[in-house]
């Protein structure tokens, strides 16, 4: 499995095309269809910030035990379907910003997965921290 993210050193103010443009390209040539830039400074700060690139349109379902996320679509457009306990689709959530203002809030132990729509979405995802993988779960 490759490393599918980098910590980016980032002042409160800025981030280039540039590397969102880099971004894209890992995302595409990641064996896993994503990569994502943190732009906080480790796993164990109390606000994780995320700029990730979607590609695989096989994603897991997932959840977040013991944090909401905000997601924020800043270019593309992306699906995100909820599920109940056993995996049935309760709801389906349009972010296009060329139709709405493309954010959505996830509460905590909400399954979901995000279905991007076009060749790739680039999105902000934001929530509590720290980051530990074993309060994330997926099917």
């Amino acid at each position: 499995m490759n490393k599918s993210y980098e910590f980016l050193n980032i002042d409160s103010s800025s981030l280039s095309l540039d590397a969102i443009k880099a971004l894209i390209a890992k995302a595409k040539e990641s064996e896993e269809g994503v990569y994502r830039l943190n732009c906080h400074d480790s796993f164990e700060d109390g606000l994780q910030q995320m700029i990730i690139c979607l590609t695989n349109k096989e994603g897991k379902v997932h959840r977040h035990k013991n944090t909401d996320e905000v997601i924020s679509v800043l270019e593309g457009r992306m699906e995100v379907v909820l599920y109940d306990e056993s995996l049935n689709k309760t709801k389906s959530i349009l972010l296009d910003r060329e139709e709405n203002a493309g954010i959505l809030r996830i509460k905590r132990n909400t399954w979901h997965k995000n279905y991007p729509l076009d060749d790739f979405v680039v999105f902000h995802e934001i929530s509590s921290g720290p980051f530990k993988p074993e309060n994330m779960e997926t099917k």
